[in-house]
């Protein structure tokens, strides 16, 4: 009885380990959010719904193998040893199949998934990490040539449980709108502090700033034609201004963007010595310029750039008490045509 249930226990011993052989053909593991990769939120892909998808990024040494989500995928592409995957953030758990190999099944996403992020994840075949499935490692004997069907596998038909992928949907990404806003710090003709909104509609950006500055002007003295003081003031400046501008990559996380703003000028004389009878004289100025300027900008987070946005204003129209300020005080006029230089950090919501 005794020799019976060795021999029992032995064989449900084998079986155990047969399956837990077979249950290994295909794995997944390492899957955690990488944080470096900015390429879900440079490029966000958005689902069915209309909502961000989240980015899995498969390393593997056959890209036919085939991964359906239980959400289905909105998008998939390949590369040198990884395969790309937008899912809907509500993806819970993933199917993996490949001809040769025992599916893996079911297999539960440890972390919940937040659009615009990357998430790595590494697929083990036969409990070696990126190994070639087994049908095509070749030894001393000649391995046949693979069946047709394989063929069919590498095109990556869409199955039943895969949602299809929206093309209008795809194309909507080309134009992706972000609001932004931002302060920063302008330098040499006007300096001061910058603030603005604005928005980011492709590669389209149209927003709306302004300046308030440090610096003001020398006391200037105003007389009438018998000689007498009428006022004594000195000016502050500030801008508000309209641009647009066009973006452009240079890297992954750099691009650089030709704008073109209108500005209003605006300057406010306060009193050093008045006459009272003159409460009002030269209080106040104005001006209109167009600035041409390029915007370099860096991606240092998921929503932050800083950037620097040398520019050069020109002056299309000044009111009359402009004028005659700017041709007695070079600092004045230099607010109204001049070079200046912000540094920033715009951030995107």
């Amino acid at each position: 009885m005794r020799t019976i249930c060795k021999k029992m226990c032995g064989v449900l011993l084998l079986l155990l380990m047969s399956c837990g052989a077979s249950a290994q053909d295909i794995e997944i593991r390492d899957f955690k959010e990488n944080i470096r990769d900015l390429r879900a939120s440079l490029n966000p892909v958005s689902d069915l719904s209309g909502e961000f998808c989240a980015l899995i990024r498969f390393s593997v040494s056959d890209t036919t193998f085939v991964i359906e989500p239980n959400m289905g995928f909105i998008k998939r592409t390949t590369g040198p040893g990884e395969i790309l995957l937008y899912v809907p953030t509500m993806t819970r758990r993933l199917t993996v199949k490949r001809d040769g190999l025992l599916p893996l099944r079911g297999y539960k996403i440890p972390v919940k998934l937040e659009p615009k992020r990357t998430y790595d994840a590494t697929i083990i075949a036969n409990g070696i990490p990126h190994a070639l499935p087994k049908m095509e490692e070749k030894d001393s004997v000649e391995t046949p040539p693979l069946p047709k069907d394989t063929v069919v596998v590498k095109k990556m038909p869409v199955s039943s449980s895969v949602s299809p992928v929206n093309e209008k949907k795809t194309k909507a990404n080309d134009t992706e709108m972000h609001m932004y806003a931002g302060i920063g710090l302008e330098a040499f003709s006007m300096t001061g502090v910058t603030g603005r909104i604005g928005m980011e509609v492709g590669s389209h950006i149209i927003e709306i700033g302004g300046v308030i500055g440090f610096g003001k002007t020398d006391i200037l003295y105003f007389y009438d034609s018998k000689g007498n003081l009428i006022a004594g003031r000195s000016y502050h400046p500030m801008r508000v201004q309209l641009q647009y501008g066009y973006g452009v990559k240079l890297a992954e996380m750099i691009s650089i963007a030709p704008m073109i703003g209108l500005s209003l000028n605006a300057f406010q004389g306060t009193d050093e010595k008045t006459n009272p009878d003159y409460p009002d004289y030269y209080k106040a100025a104005s001006s209109f310029s167009i600035a041409p300027a390029v915007r370099l900008s860096a991606l240092v987070g998921r929503n932050i750039k800083l950037h620097i946005t040398p520019a050069y204003s020109l002056g299309m129209y000044k009111s009359n008490n402009c004028k005659l300020i700017s041709e007695n005080d070079s600092k004045f006029k230099s607010w109204t045509d001049g070079l200046h230089l912000e540094l920033g950090v715009n951030i995107l919501f």
